[in-house]
This record gives C-alpha cells, structure tokens and sequence, in this order.
C-alpha cells in the first residue's frame, strides 16, 4: 500500500512539473499572439503593467521579512530550535502569502471577463503575468536556492489548483481558501527543510568546537613500531659498553641481567 501511494505521488507530481514546463514554455507566447490578433490590446498592455510593478510592490511589502532575518540569524547562533521554528515559520508563511495573494489578485483580474474561447489566452495571459516578474526577482538568486525555487513553484501551482476550481465552477471564496491551504503546507513543507538545515548546521558547529579525539589503532600501531628506542648500557663487572640485548659481555664474559 505505501508503495503504491510512493509511486501514485511520484507519478503526480512529475505529471505536474511536466505541465508546469509546458505552460511556462507555451503560455506566454501563444496567449500574447492569441490576444492580439483578436484585438485585446488593453489585457496586454495591462498585463505588462501589473509585471513591471510587481518587484517594486513586493519589495515594499516584504520589508518585514527582512527585519525578521537579524533576529533569526542569532537565535540560531544561539542553537534556539524552538525560537528558529518560530520565527521561520512567520517569515515562510509571510513570504508563500504574498506570493498567494500577488497569484489570486491576477487570476481574479483575467478571469472575471473570461468567457468561452476568449477565456483560454487570457486565463494563459494571466498565468505568464504572474510567473514573469518571480523569474525575473529570482535571476540573481543562487540556482540552489530552494526558498525561492519553492516560491515561484508555490505560485504556478497555485495558479493552476485556481484555473481549475474555476473551470468547475467553484466561487472565488472556495479558490481563496484552496490556495490558502496549498499556501499552509507549502510553509510547513519549507519548515522542515529550514529545521532539517539547521540540524546539520549545528553538528557541523559542534563538530568544529569539540572534534572528537579517535585515533584509528592501526595509524597508532605504526607509529608506536616506527619509535626505535635507543638505550646505552653498561657491564656491571668491566664497565664497558655493550650491545642492549646481549646476554654476555663481549669484554670479560660475564653474564648480564
């Protein structure tokens, strides 16, 4: 049983990033053609508005993540978990909830004059208006930061779980609260990887301030045979020289202890 859930999920979610790479190849391009050989010029010149605005607008909103980001950073120098928990917990929700309300702002916008064959290049129109300026933040972003890969995955998803709440007929409440919760378990998702890290980083901190003292007994066997000991003895009865080890004095022959 697990190891089918294991193989449905896997399934599901490379589906998922199958469409995902698709849509983000497609979607811009065909809707921005579709668009304007029908004349729709206002959705996308309003599309490239709400784009250009959107770094500057979540600059602005994001600045309490940043005052977060000091306080975290020492209460994890001080080995805190439980106050490391908290605090990366408020700035990830904080963070997927812009990203939720910047995703459900433009789906509502395209969405409520979407109808018929119309609604499919400027539902697609408005999918490309909210990954844009993501990818556009994030090109300065290690390739492996997983906050933001995570953030930009948050929105496309979320995105598509509104595109088809919608396309069954669902209110914009229900498709609210559905990105809310895909929002929930994105956070905790990204919790327990900041929690995982944090693990690690602290074994590597203790493991700098206290390395342990094992000497492997084979490296100790080696040096202990390679230490030659030298010592100069005499005979009690001549007094000369002799070889340590010898039985007899090579001098007068007398038997050595």
């Amino acid at each position: 049983m697990n190891n089918f859930l294991l193989k449905s999920g896997s399934v599901l979610g490379a589906s998922l990033l199958g469409l995902i790479i698709l849509i983000n190849f497609s979607a811009g391009i065909v809707s921005g053609v579709w668009l304007a050989i029908s004349g729709n010029w206002a959705n996308i010149f309003y599309g490239l508005l709400l784009s250009i605005v959107m770094p500057f607008a979540y600059t602005v909103v994001a600045l309490p993540t940043m005052a977060i980001m000091p306080l975290m950073l020492k209460v994890i120098e001080k080995k805190i978990k439980s106050a490391t928990f908290v605090l990366g917990f408020i700035n990830i929700l904080y963070s997927n909830g812009i990203m939720i309300v910047w995703t459900y702002f433009v789906f509502t916008e395209f969405s409520k004059n979407a109808s018929g064959l119309m609604a499919v290049p400027l539902i697609l129109w408005g999918y490309s208006t909210v990954v844009a300026p993501l990818a556009y933040m994030a090109r300065n972003e290690p390739p492996d930061s997983t906050g933001t890969s995570l953030g930009i995955f948050l929105a496309q998803v979320a995105y598509i779980l509104a595109t088809v709440f919608w396309m069954i007929g669902l209110s914009a409440s229900f498709i609210l609260w559905g990105m809310i919760l895909l929002a929930l378990a994105f956070t905790l998702f990204s919790i327990s990887i900041v929690m995982k890290t944090f693990d690690e980083e602290q074994k590597v901190m203790t493991y700098q301030e206290e390395p342990p003292k094992v000497i492997d007994a084979e490296i100790e066997e080696l040096f202990k045979d390679d230490e030659t000991e030298v010592a100069v003895k005499f005979c009690n009865s001549c007094g000369k020289e002799i070889i340590p080890g010898s039985n007899f004095c090579k001098f007068c022959g007398k038997k050595l202890n």
